[in-house]
Order: structure tokens, then sequence, then C-alpha cells
């Protein structure tokens, strides 16, 4: 993790899996405190950063009592081993299977998948499936030829990256290119977990899933990437399905001490699976997704 900003993303993000790397100090309050602390996020210009606890009571800060920074948090090998393997399958470009990263983390390829599903809660084939299709939509915004941009998201073949883009982009990848042209896009925006979420479908499938702090940026946002596509916001049928859905894909509480990054990626996943065609508002709610309201 480098210094400067990546460490003041981990600290609005409460990211456990920066605790023990290392600790930010308030000047205003002469406090110093893990980056997973529950206090209020304080301001960015009044904050500094410290390799260690010993380097910010050198300059002169006390410990939050709250988060007891100063105390050595062993680290979960499991825990250890799946942000290891979350980080793989986001770095890899595709070139890793999931039996190669479960022998790389040193965990037995039938109990990785148990394990990995436990702890992030969904399978690591899922999780890769998120990962490729975000590069898939990268790459194809960036400029690149619809082919490179398949074989370098890690797609083996042109077939089945239109197969399941199908399913996983809610369009093919010539579609995206094209702007979503000929497409009906609708979208919902909800606060979700202290941010704001944003899900478009076209009748296929998802489409986008983006989360942020300004629901009006996502929804630009959501605009420029599709300018062809005819899109309008769902209905209230719609919008609350995906709520119930997202209520559905909160991830098991000890998510909380992996990577941010693993941790939205899980979020995509799960909840890109509960909107998939098929799953109507009712199953979600026999699931226990969220309580029926009157």
């Amino acid at each position: 993790m480098v210094p400067g900003r990546n460490w003041w993303d981990a600290v609005v993000a409460r990211d456990r899996a920066a605790d023990g790397r290392f600790v930010y100090a308030v000047t205003t309050t002469g406090i110093y405190c893990r980056p997973s602390c529950s206090t209020p996020t304080p301001l960015e210009r009044n904050v500094r950063f410290f390799g260690d606890h010993h380097a910010a009571r050198a300059a002169g800060y006390s410990a939050c009592k709250r988060c007891t920074p100063d105390v050595v948090t062993p680290i979960d090998p499991c825990i250890a081993a799946i942000g290891k393997a979350c980080a793989l399958l986001e770095n890899g470009e595709g070139t890793l299977s999931v039996p190669e990263v479960a022998a790389a983390v040193g965990i037995s390829r039938y109990r990785f998948q148990r394990v990995f599903k436990d702890l992030v809660g969904t399978t690591p084939g899922a999780y890769a499936n998120t990962v490729r299709v975000g590069r898939l939509v990268r790459h194809l915004r960036s400029g690149r030829s619809i082919v490179e941009a398949i074989y370098d998201a890690g797609y083996g073949s042109v077939s089945r990256a239109y197969e399941r883009a199908r399913r996983e982009l809610g369009m093919t990848p010539a579609d995206l290119r094209a702007g979503g042209a000929g497409k009906r896009v609708r979208f919902a925006v909800l606060d979700h977990e202290d941010r704001w979420v944003l899900v478009a479908m076209t009748e296929e499938g998802v489409c986008a899933i983006e989360t942020g702090d300004d629901p009006s940026a996502l929804e630009r946002n959501l605009y420029r990437q599709l300018p062809m596509a005819v899109i309008e916001p769902f209905d209230e049928g719609g919008s609350s399905r995906v709520s119930a859905a997202m209520c559905r894909a909160l991830l098991p509480p000890r998510a909380s001490d992996l990577p941010a990054s693993a941790r939205d990626v899980a979020f995509r996943a799960r909840l890109a699976d509960l909107l998939r065609p098929g799953i109507s508002r009712v199953r979600l709610q026999e699931r226990g997704a969220c309580p029926q309201h009157a």
C-alpha cells in the first residue's frame, strides 16, 4: 500500500486489511488511530500518516482508546490467504485459473472453494468472472479493438466472451462499444451501507453496478458510458426488486477483514447473481432478503 491517496482511501473505507500497515493521526485531537477505527472520519487536511504507532508516539500523538492502535492484532491465516487470492484474481490479467490460485496461497483446491465462499460470500469462479467482466469493460472503453479487449480481459475465445457477456454485461461487447445502441436500459440509484449504488439492467441482464458518494454523478456517468441507449429509471416494482437484492447481497461478517477492493468485487458478484433473469422479488424475500412492506 503506497502512502498518500491509497492510505487516505483506506481510512475513508475503514479498511481492516490496512490495519498494521500504517496509523493515522488527527492534528486537531492529538490522537492516532488504526485505518479501521470507527470514530467519525476526520477532514483530510487534519490527518498525518505514520508507518507504525512508534513513529506516531514519537511525534507527540496519543493512542486512540477505542481502536487501540498500539496493540498488535494477530492476522487470521485464512483471511490473509483469501485476501492474497483475491489480489491474484484481480491482478492476474486472467492468466491464473482457480486451482492455480488455490495452490499459490497454499490451500487445497476443494478446501479453497469452501473457505473462499465462507469468507467472501461468493465462489472463486463468480469472483473471477466479475473481475474479468470489469476488465473487459475497461479495455473496450480504452479504445482497444473488440478482439484485443476480449483476449486481454482473459477470455479464451471470442465466442466464449460473447456467450458470457450477454449474461454478465446485459449486452454483447459490440453493443457496449456502440454505446448501447438499440438497447433499453433501466436503472436505480439506491442508498446502501453509507454509499450510493447504481444498478442498470437491460432485458438480458445487469449491465452496470457502480458505487460512489454522489448519486447524480453515478447517473451522469451511466448516460455518458451508454450514450446511444434508451435509458430510464426503474418503475417502483423494479426499484423494489433491486433494493431487495441489495439486502440479500450483504457480505458475511468476516469479509470486513478483507481489502476494500475485494469486498467491492464480492458485492458486485453477489448482487449481479441475485438480479439475473428469473429471480423474482418474491423469491428474494423467501430467501430472507428483506421484510415484506405493506
